[in-house]
């Protein structure tokens, strides 16, 4: 995986018309509270998206994380986001191989 991949999917407000690696990037964005920071995030997620074509690998991956990327029912996101098992599950940390 690229590197702007793992930087977007640190990044996160699903919008219309959006990429899933945009769509992605901005729910990850919804934990940095409200205000100039979240935006700041949403816009380096926009700004990272802009700078190089993602490849159809690259969506379906973004895809497939955004569809993981969801809290227990009862836990707050971006306390579960804390977790290794939730870092993992949205793309911002990678399994550790034995």
């Amino acid at each position: 995986m690229r590197p702007v991949i793992l930087s977007l999917l640190l990044a996160a407000a699903l919008g219309a018309c959006t990429t899933p690696c945009e769509d992605l990037g901005h729910k990850l964005c919804e934990c940095r509270g409200s205000g100039t920071s979240r935006r700041t995030c949403e816009n380096t997620v926009d700004d990272e998206l802009k700078k190089e074509d993602t490849t159809q690998a690259e969506e379906d991956l973004c895809e497939a994380k955004l569809a993981a990327c969801k809290a227990p029912e009862g836990v707050s996101f971006c306390v579960w986001l804390e977790g290794t098992d939730a870092k993992i599950a949205c793309g911002i940390a990678l399994p550790e191989t034995p």
